[in-house]
């Protein structure tokens, strides 16, 4: 791959040119002449001082897209030039969706497939950094992101609900959202969509996670389902979560619906594996 991409990567990340010299092992002046050399062979700037702070152009946008997934498929074609890892197939999930929805299409597409294959379950902002990266080919999420910067498909839209215990007063009752602020409320981490998309929902109508007597914050869908059942607090979550769990209920919120979409997401120009295509064909 021209070495040029590489640098121009480099830069692009940390907008400094004394930095990726530094990283790249080169002199200042050779990471100028590849940039410049670049700008002249595109006829665009990539990078203009403004008052004496680098700044990236559209132009550096747009080429840092198509150099993210060149540098995929890149990647890819050593990989199956040297025969090294071609039958591994390489997906991201977000927990609900590697937890909770995931499981029909990897069975049937085990029983049909010997390749090798590695799920990695993390919240939305993980694994689009990792696909970006190019350690996965393609991933499944349910957060908020920007979907014009990738490649996207939507695999389904899910309702998005209240659950508590079956011994909870809330128990599939439909109730405003003032009644809850009472209550101690359960949210993943940071970076998770499922949090994400109820923080904005929260804050659409003028509150927030602090507007709750207290707030757990926890990364495990089994331990928030087992807090819930014991009683602990509430939480929301999609529909497919709350329809594993035994002694949890539902409960409805008035004008608080929410229904998200799934979405398989890879990148832009990418030029998936043929395994990937037939996993995606399962779903």
């Amino acid at each position: 791959m021209d070495i040029r991409y590489d640098t121009f990567f480099q830069l692009y990340q940390v907008m400094n040119y004394r930095r990726t010299a530094e990283l790249l092992n080169l002199t200042q002046p050779a990471v100028t002449k590849q940039i410049q050399s670049l700008e002249k062979e595109l006829g665009r700037k990539l990078f203009v001082y403004d008052h004496h702070r680098l700044s990236k152009t559209p132009y550096a946008d747009i080429l840092a897209d198509y150099v993210t997934s060149l540098r995929y498929n890149y990647s890819q074609m050593r990989n199956e030039m040297k025969q090294e890892q071609s039958g591994l197939l390489r997906l991201g999930a977000t927990k609900t969706i590697g937890d909770f929805v995931i499981l029909p299409a990897l069975q049937s597409y085990l029983k049909k497939s010997g390749c090798n294959f590695a799920l990695e379950v993390d919240n939305t902002e993980a694994l689009l950094s990792r696909l970006e990266q190019g350690t996965l080919d393609f991933a499944i999420v349910e957060g908020i992101f920007d979907k014009g910067k990738y490649e996207t498909r939507l695999l389904s839209k899910e309702k998005f609900i209240g659950i508590c215990s079956e011994r909870h007063p809330l128990a599939n009752r439909i109730v405003a959202l003032s009644d809850l602020f009472t209550e101690t409320i359960i949210v993943r981490e940071e970076g998770s969509g499922t949090r994400a998309i109820f923080e904005q929902e929260l804050n659409r109508n003028g509150y927030s996670l602090r507007t709750f007597s207290r707030c757990l914050e926890i990364g495990s869908f089994y331990l928030i389902n087992q807090l819930i059942a014991d009683n602990a607090g509430i939480s929301f979550v999609y529909e497919p979560v709350m329809l594993h769990e035994p002694g949890v209920a539902s409960f409805q919120v008035r004008n608080f619906e929410i229904t998200h979409e799934f979405n398989i997401v890879s990148l832009k120009h990418a030029m998936l594996p043929d395994n990937a295509r037939k996993f995606l064909a399962e779903l």
